[in-house]
């Protein structure tokens, strides 16, 4: 949380435009269909073996070091911090506060896409950017 609230409204808009870009990747995929939006309509074990899954992508695409795979870890690293908070109760504020942060950069959408494809060499995925994953927005 403290690099986010240290980024300004354009660095957060390019780590939103990636995590969104990350969701609309996995939702395409028809082995996968899950929508990260929703990471409470699926079972514990399955959010279980997902957050895992997305940790070990993680820690490979760090060793890599390219800006490509960097940006691809921060924008998965979004949605393992989404995921934990699913079964461990004590994250949940840590996190809406997370997505609250990363709200700010919409303002500045097309810096994102921007640096998105500066790093990545191809066009995000922005679809859905203005939504928060159920649960994770205002409190109410």
């Amino acid at each position: 949380m403290k690099i986010l609230t240290a980024m300004d409204h354009n660095e957060l808009a390019a780590v939103l435009v990636g995590a969104v870009d990350f969701r609309n990747q996995i939702l395409a995929e028809p082995e996968f269909g899950v929508d990260l939006l929703f990471p409470l309509a699926r079972s514990e074990r399955m959010r279980t073996t997902m957050a895992a899954e997305l940790s070990e992508s993680i820690r490979n695409l760090q060793g890599m070091g390219s800006d490509a795979a960097l940006f691809d870890c921060a924008s998965r690293m979004i949605w393992l911090h989404t995921l934990r908070a699913t079964f461990e109760p004590r994250l949940r504020n840590r996190v809406r506060d997370m997505w609250a942060e990363l709200a700010k950069g919409r303002t500045r959408i097309a810096m994102g896409e921007d640096a998105f494809l500066a790093a990545t060499g191809r066009a995000a995925e922005i679809r859905g950017i203005e939504l928060t994953p159920h649960g994770f927005g205002e409190r109410q």
